[in-house]
């Protein structure tokens, strides 16, 4: 299992979504997000369906959602994901993003 370099993705001052990140198709990876101390807002991963569509990832049927100082960890397969709050966020708000080949 090794180890990709640690990305870290913002939710931007007043916006309500990170930047996206991808998994190649013949891919499949343990994700581990590392929410900041701050974070008032709801925060849930999501995966692109179609065209601009994404909708809320769930892992062992619940919603993979991201508390302040917490570290949630999901397996993906492939595709383009992205962090999204519940609202616009009053401050930048920024994770780290480890994620690790499992394939």
């Amino acid at each position: 299992m090794g180890l990709r370099p640690r990305q870290t993705l913002t939710i931007a001052s007043g916006g309500t979504s990170s930047a996206t990140f991808a998994v190649p198709d013949d891919k499949t990876l343990l994700a581990k997000i590392q929410a900041p101390a701050t974070l008032p807002e709801t925060v849930t991963l999501r995966s692109l369906v179609t065209g601009s569509t994404y909708t809320v990832v769930q892992d062992g049927g619940f919603d993979v959602t991201i508390a302040a100082g917490k570290c949630v960890q999901t397996i993906l397969g492939g595709g383009t994901y992205q962090l999204t709050a519940s609202g616009a966020v009053a401050a930048d708000r920024a994770f780290a993003l480890d994620l690790y080949d499992l394939t």
